[in-house]
């Protein structure tokens, strides 16, 4: 059994938190980027208070200060640090999907990392904060590619998700992975050269 998981953050602009949260719109953006950090922080406490053995690893763009917000929620886990590792966020792409290869599972705000875990064939909880991801899970089809919006994030209502990922989530073993694979491919190469170049 794999020994890590990924978390890919994203800096979330107020539009794209109003649309997570819909039942905040009138918050303010850092009310509901507090909101959206302390969630993730549940998220990764459960899962490392469930499995002992799995540490997490952090891995960001240097983009959209994407970097800070791993940073500022890895230092409110109650974690020890050894159990903890965040990514340098000028890493290469083969670094990028080598660390996705070799987790267990991912959990992902960025769509470039959806579509890198589905590559890798890496099980995958992506938060829904836009059209684009819904469409994007939509097309997969995938058991081990799974969708949460921030409103089921609000009310902690993804247990059952995390549950799946520690305990039940098998990479696809299907011809719809070898259907996608090329597609997916040249998408995550094309989001990653612009992101990472």
């Amino acid at each position: 059994k794999k020994s890590q998981f990924v978390v890919n953050l994203r800096n979330m602009s107020l539009p794209m938190l109003q649309y997570m949260f819909p039942g905040k719109q009138n918050h303010s953006r850092e009310e509901l980027q507090q909101l959206y950090e302390n969630v993730f922080v549940d998220i990764i406490n459960y899962i490392l208070d469930k499995d002992k053995s799995i540490k997490v690893v952090f891995i960001s763009q240097a983009i959209d200060n994407d970097y800070e917000i791993s940073v500022r929620v890895a230092n409110m886990l109650n974690q020890n640090s050894v159990r903890i590792e965040i990514m340098d966020e000028n890493c290469n792409i083969n670094t990028f999907l080598n660390t996705i290869k070799m987790s267990r599972f991912a959990i992902t705000t960025r769509y470039h990392s959806l579509l890198s875990a589905v590559l890798c064939n890496v099980p995958c909880l992506s938060i829904n904060y836009s059209e684009k991801i819904m469409a994007a899970i939509k097309d997969f089809k995938f058991n081990s590619v799974t969708s949460i919006t921030g409103e089921q994030l609000a009310k902690k209502e993804y247990i059952r998700q995390l549950n799946h990922l520690l305990f039940d989530a098998q990479p696809n073993k299907n011809n719809q992975l070898e259907i996608y694979q090329d597609k997916i491919k040249q998408q995550t190469e094309n989001l990653i050269d612009e992101n990472f170049n």
